[in-house]
């Protein structure tokens, strides 16, 4: 028997194009958005999915986590890195690339002991995506290839150039991708003008770079204060430069420094000689194997590659930064994430040079793993949470929970007071029911994330849960407003809609669409994936039901669920039993019955938690109410 993995269209076509016949093989294929073009085909396969490792997500998870944050830490033991710790810096990217391939061995290996296996073929890509891009199919090819000649199965090998890596990893359609190539244009058009019309301002000693939806209420605080602020973008936002307009701050933009390459290629080579030393350290550190399997290799070869170009543009970010840092006295830094790499390496570059460094968070993910205490290391920043709880999930995969402040999170001082003025339901006239979406395309064995937990926020769970609902409310008096996440995924949902033509009234909303103001003037909200909207409709008090697919299991949702804030269903039945009972007896009857855990889930419900944070910026403590890990 033969078999094959097959993952894209370009794979297809040069498999078929050897002479192949699929009558001879055993085919698998570990790509959602590959099943129905396979299916079309007429070809019978295997789906390769994550669901098949359910019982071993946690254990990889915490594995992944756990062996980055050892390597980090030899690393800095060693001294390994003279100036910038960019071990810190990929720490997280590391670990969320780790366990994607950890999981492509587990599939490697299990096709490998088919029965009867006589030979494998593999795909070799010649335009192989760079770190910290990936690709799980790449992966999945190395470990089939490398596994098939220790157990001396024939292994053939096909070059390939992928198409499909040029794509985006969320696929989008032609007319956002014609907007969103018309908004780079104007962004280039704004620097090469912005460099000319603007100078920076040498008084500045705060910088904020984020989300303004994150940052914008400490920002406005920081300055209402006297605080000499400036807001940094690494390309030109008009959302941003309005913002700065309005409360008279600057707006500073990379070409407003006389950032020259200088000795970038000198630094770019040194970050690469040291980045060098940093993977050889894995062998002798015992680290990155498991279950026999060594997977130093693999990570310097294949996780890693195109590490030369990474460090490159490195280089060019310091130069920069060094620039920023000549132009102004500045002495801290807000972020709205100092994990993500673009962010992370500003973070680990001006806290190398002495900066306060200040972290609002801005996303509450419930972690269904834990990794031991002395691997928890990893910061840049002061983070600032909402919770115990928020806490608690980012020490679980890594985080140093010494440097974890509870402020309460400053965007939700406006969610409390909307909540304050809500008026009671008048009786009669149809409920609005708020529906949180993620995207409609399929899983991509190419992205980021935990086993588990990330994979579920795609179509191929929440498009039948969003039947469920649609089902569950058929004939009601129930509106259903529909909010997607991403700009990426409003058209597709327009689409979505119109194909399913569902008898219920039900609304699209833009993606910049106020969804603080949306969920205080709904009746009740459901969603079908853990989000940050579980928090914050406990926040407000507006009842929450979870669509829980069968195959999805979450024992931090389950305490959560047994706590009061949001209600668990299952199936059709279940969910349109819990409307039927919304729509007689109203949104009071299913009234969050908060219990003992409220200080620990939700913390602060004073509204004032834009000023913790501001009190924390300025003078490296709140004024009053803090609450850090002991």
């Amino acid at each position: 028997m033969k078999a094959v993995v097959l993952s894209n269209q370009s794979q297809f076509s040069e498999w078929v194009s050897r002479g192949y016949r699929a009558d001879e093989f055993s085919l698998f294929c570990d790509n959602p958005r590959l099943f129905d073009f396979l299916r079309k085909k007429g070809l019978p396969f295997q789906e390769l999915s994550e669901l098949s490792l359910k019982d071993q997500w946690a254990g990889i998870n915490a594995w992944g986590c756990a062996e980055v944050s050892r390597w980090m830490k030899a690393c800095q033991k060693a001294h390994v890195f003279s100036d910038v710790d960019l071990a810190s810096v990929v720490r997280h990217f590391f670990a969320m690339t780790l366990i994607p391939a950890v999981k492509n061995h587990r599939f490697a290996r299990e096709i490998l002991a088919s029965p009867g296996l006589t030979e494998v073929v593999t795909f070799e890509s010649s335009n192989k995506r760079k770190f910290p891009f990936f690709s799980g199919n790449g992966y999945l090819n190395h470990f089939l290839a490398e596994g098939g000649r220790e157990a001396q199965v024939s292994v053939s090998v096909i070059p390939v150039y992928e198409r499909e890596n040029l794509e985006y990893v969320v696929p989008v359609t032609l007319a956002w991708a014609l907007v969103s190539n018309v908004k780079k244009f104007l962004k280039q058009f704004f620097n090469v003008v912005y460099r000319w019309a603007m100078r920076p301002d040498e008084k500045i000693s705060v910088v904020a770079h984020g989300s303004l939806r994150h940052l914008g209420s400490t920002i406005g605080e920081l300055k209402k204060r006297g605080e000499a602020i400036a807001l940094f973008d690494f390309e030109f936002h008009f959302e941003q430069f309005r913002f700065a307009l309005e409360h008279k701050i600057p707006y500073w933009l990379p070409p407003l420094f006389d950032s020259s390459p200088g000795d970038a290629e000198a630094l770019s080579q040194r970050y690469f000689a040291e980045f060098k030393k940093a993977l050889e350290l894995m062998k002798p550190s015992g680290l990155f194997i498991r279950e026999g399997h060594d997977f130093s290799g693999f990570i310097t070869s294949q996780l890693f590659y195109g590490l030369k170009d990474y460090c490159e543009d490195l280089a060019k970010r310091a130069r920069l930064y060094e620039d920023l840092l000549k132009a102004c006295r500045l002495r801290a830094l807000v972020l709205d994430e100092d994990y993500a790499l673009r962010c992370s390496f500003l973070a680990a570059f001006m806290k190398a040079r002495g900066l306060a460094l200040f972290c609002v968070s801005h996303a509450n993910l419930g972690i269904d793993f834990s990794i031991q205490e002395p691997d928890r290391n990893f910061h840049h920043a002061w983070t600032c949470v909402h919770s115990e709880f928020e806490r608690d999930m980012y020490a679980v995969r890594g985080w140093d929970p010494s440097k974890i402040v509870v402020t309460g999170t400053p965007r939700y001082d406006r969610l409390l007071r909307l909540a304050q003025e809500k008026r009671p339901k008048k009786n009669g006239g149809a409920l609005k029911l708020l529906y949180t979406a993620t995207g409609l395309w399929g899983f991509s064995p190419d992205q980021h994330g935990y086993l588990g937990c990330h994979f579920v926020c795609y179509g191929d769970f929440q498009i039948p849960a969003f039947k469920t609902i649609l089902e569950a409310i058929e004939g009601l008096p129930i509106e259903m407003t529909v909010k997607p996440h991403s700009a990426e995924s409003v058209p597709m949902w327009h689409q979505f809609i119109r194909e399913l033509q569902p008898k219920n009234s039900v609304r699209i909303t833009a993606q910049a669409d106020d969804y603080f103001k949306l969920l205080t003037e709904s009746d009740a909200m459901i969603l079908s994936y853990w989000s940050t909207g579980l928090i914050e409709s406990a926040l407000c008090g507006v009842p929450t039901f979870f669509v829980r697919p069968s195959s999805f299991e979450s024992p931090v949702l389950k305490r959560f669920s047994e706590q009061g804030y949001c209600h668990l269903v299952s199936n059709t039945a279940e969910l349109r039993q819990a409307m039927r009972a919304l729509c007689q007896k109203g949104p009071g009857f299913f009234k969050n019955d908060y219990r003992k855990d409220t200080a620990y889930y939700l913390s602060f419900l004073d509204a004032q938690s834009t000023g913790r944070v501001a009190d924390l910026v300025q003078n490296g403590r709140t004024s009053g109410g803090l609450k850090q890990h002991e």
